[in-house]
């Protein structure tokens, strides 16, 4: 058994090597290069990624182990990933990302841990939820180490080779496009309202969908400053200028499936009207139409709701967390 490994930080000269990892370690989630470097050192908001908060273990230069810690609020602190080559576990690697992750977050005065990104946060896309139950060498791990289950988190998906919008919904669609409301991609143009929408709605409702939202306005201006379209990520219900329903951001994977990093959304006084079914199956109908073929959603919300589209039940996961003082 190999005792040669060390761990340092996490440089631009390792993705492709990290990501060669990821893909033997977690062959069922796909990741890229690409996608990998625009949400680390091409990324222009640290609340997403730290260089200090990130570390790569090494046996005779080969990766053989990731690990990330982030900021999440003024309180709390969440290691959204950590991972070792199966050929090099039990030899320590594990324990030492995680106790680096843990000082980095106690000397930025956390009190909490939490581990993965809850949906809507930012840094989603280098992320699980949290520990899936299904991994139980992980759930130990975890456990051994302090963290205790607080709660748990279910993961759905949609096919949608076959996915149509249904007459009923198509009627909701015409009957809110009589009254003004239309549902479409997002524009850059629309930030403003976009970001009232959520203020108005979500600010205090203790989901942090608002709170993520305007973390990633810096993001999303530098995306757009590069030629990007990314407000067509989102799908947005208008009413003339006010936006009144979001859902997404939507991100594509090269394997054809998307996950919705963020949530669904209406106005508090249209709530009751299908305006929501409006706005999810436009959206579904739109990354169909974009050559996805499943979409991914976590933290799904009532089963009624989702289950007509498509979706059904995959993973849950186990929401971990450890207090730190």
């Amino acid at each position: 058994m190999s005792t040669r490994w060390e761990t340092n930080r996490f440089e631009p000269a390792d993705v492709e090597a990290v990501v060669a990892l990821w893909q033997r370690v977690f062959p069922d989630y796909y990741l890229s290069v690409a996608t990998l470097r625009k949400y680390t050192f091409d990324c222009p908001d640290w609340a997403v990624f730290d260089p200090d908060g990130c570390w790569v273990a090494r046996d005779d230069d080969r990766i053989v182990g990731f690990g990330m810690a982030k900021e999440r609020d003024v309180t709390e602190g969440t290691i959204p990933v950590i991972f070792v080559d199966p050929a090099h576990r039990m030899q320590g690697i594990g324990r030492d990302l995680l106790e680096r992750a843990e000082t980095y977050l106690r000397d930025k005065g956390k009190d909490k841990i939490l581990i993965g990104a809850r949906p809507s946060e930012p840094c989603t896309i280098l992320a699980f939820p949290s520990v899936c139950a299904n991994w139980m060498d992980a759930h130990w791990f975890f456990w051994h180490f302090g963290y205790r289950v607080r709660d748990s988190l279910d993961s759905a998906r949609c096919p949608l080779e076959s996915f149509a919008i249904p007459p009923k919904v198509q009627r909701q669609i015409e009957s809110a496009a009589a009254e003004g409301i239309v549902a479409g991609p997002g524009r850059a143009e629309d930030e403003l309202a976009m970001m009232a929408f959520m203020k108005e709605w979500f600010a205090e409702d203790g989901s942090g969908w608002y709170e993520r939202f305007a973390q990633g306005a810096a993001g999303r201006k530098e995306s757009v400053d590069q030629g990007e379209r990314v407000y067509e990520d989102f799908t947005v219900l208008r009413q003339g200028e006010r936006v009144i329903g979001l859902i997404g951001r939507a991100f594509f994977l090269p394997s054809g499936e998307t996950m919705i990093g963020g949530a669904i959304g209406v106005a508090g006084d249209i709530r009751g009207r299908g305006l929501g079914n409006v706005v999810l199956y436009t959206f579904l109908q739109m990354l169909k139409d974009r050559g996805a073929r499943e979409c991914m959603i976590w933290g799904v919300g009532p089963r009624r709701y989702y289950e007509p589209a498509g979706f059904r039940m995959s993973e849950l996961w186990l929401m971990m967390e450890k207090n730190l003082r």
